[in-house]
C-alpha cells in the first residue's frame, strides 16, 4: 500500500494527478467556448433561440436512423451531441446572463461537461449546482428526447424548475416538474417537456406506474406516465406487485409479532 502511495505522488508529481489531467483535457473546449462569447453576445434575443434551433436540426439529424432500444444508442448519442457542446454551452452562458443575471464561470462549464460524460461533479453549497445542471440539460435537450433533473425533494424540484425556467425557455425549451400532488394529466404534460424537474422518488415510482399499464411508453427514450388502463393488461404484468404486496404483508405480520412479543415480554 505504502509503495503505490509512493508511485501515485510519483506520478502527480510529473504529469499531475487524474482530476488534473481531466481538467486539463477539457480547458481548450473552455478556450473554445469563451472565444464564441463576443460572438453569441451580439446575438438578438430571438437569434439566440434560432442558433439553439438549428443546433437541435442538426443533432436529431444525426440520430434519425438510431433506435433507443439499441445497446449502442447511448454511444449514438453521444456522437451526436459531441459537435454542439461549444456552440451549446456558449449559448446557454448568455442566456443564463440575459434572463437570470447568472453568467456560468469556467470551472461551472467544467462541470457541465463532467455531467454530460455521465460522471460525478462533486460542489460545495453556494457553488451553482443548479446553474450548472442547465449545462448537459440543454445539450442533452437538443436530441428532443426529454431530460430528467433529479433532486431529494418536491421543494427543490419546484424551484429549480422555477428559477431556471427562463434560460431555458429563451432557447426554445420547455420545462416540466413532477412532485407528489400532480394528477394523471399534469404528469403527463410535465413528462412531456423537453426538461423535467423531480425527485427520485417521483421518477422510480412513475416509472413502475407506468410499466403496469397499457401501452407501454418507450417513445422519447424515457418513461412518461398515463391514465390506469388496468383491465388491458393480462395477470402475469401483475407478479411482479403482488410479490411485492405479499412481503410487504409479511414483513408488517414479522413486525406486529416482535412488538406483541416486546410488549409482553415487558408485562
Amino acid at each position: 500500500m505504502e509503495a503505490a502511495q509512493i508511485l501515485d505522488r510519483v506520478v502527480a508529481r510529473f504529469i499531475g494527478t487524474k482530476h488534473e489531467r481531466d481538467v486539463k483535457k477539457l480547458q481548450p473546449l473552455i478556450a473554445s467556448i469563451n472565444a464564441q462569447e463576443a460572438e453569441i453576445k451580439a446575438l438578438s434575443n430571438e437569434d439566440l433561440k434560432l442558433r439553439f434551433a438549428e443546433l437541435k436540426s442538426q443533432v436529431q439529424e444525426r440520430l434519425k436512423d438510431a433506435d433507443p432500444a439499441e445497446p449502442t444508442f447511448r454511444e449514438l448519442m453521444q456522437r451526436a451531441l459531441e459537435p454542439a457542446i461549444i456552440p451549446a454551452f456558449a449559448l446557454v452562458r448568455e442566456a443564463g446572463w440575459r434572463f437570470l443575471n447568472m453568467r456560468h464561470f469556467d470551472v461551472q462549464l467544467i462541470g457541465g461537461m463532467v455531467l454530460h460524460e455521465g460522471k460525478i461533479a462533486e460542489m460545495k453549497t453556494g457553488e451553482g449546482k443548479t446553474l450548472v445542471a442547465t449545462l448537459p440539460a440543454c445539450l442533452n435537450g437538443l436530441a428532443g428526447r426529454g431530460v430528467h433533473i433529479v433532486t431529494v425533494n418536491d421543494y427543490l424540484a419546484r424551484r429549480d424548475a422555477e428559477w431556471m425556467s427562463p434560460l431555458y425557455r429563451a432557447l426554445g425549451l420547455s420545462v416540466g416538474v413532477i412532485v407528489h400532488d400532480l394528477d394523471d394529466a399534469e404528469r403527463r404534460a410535465a413528462y412531456g417537456a423537453d426538461i423535467t424537474y423531480g425527485t427520485n422518488n417521483e421518477f422510480g415510482f412513475d416509472y413502475l406506474r407506468d410499466n403496469m399499464k397499457r401501452p407501454p411508453l418507450r417513445d422519447r427514450g424515457r418513461s412518461r406516465f398515463h391514465p390506469d388502463r388496468r383491465s388491458a393488461y393480462p395477470a402475469h404484468h401483475f407478479r411482479p406487485v403482488r410479490r411485492v404486496h405479499r412481503q410487504v404483508r409479511q414483513d408488517r405480520q414479522d413486525h406486529s409479532e416482535i412488538n406483541s412479543r416486546h410488549r409482553l415480554h415487558h408485562r
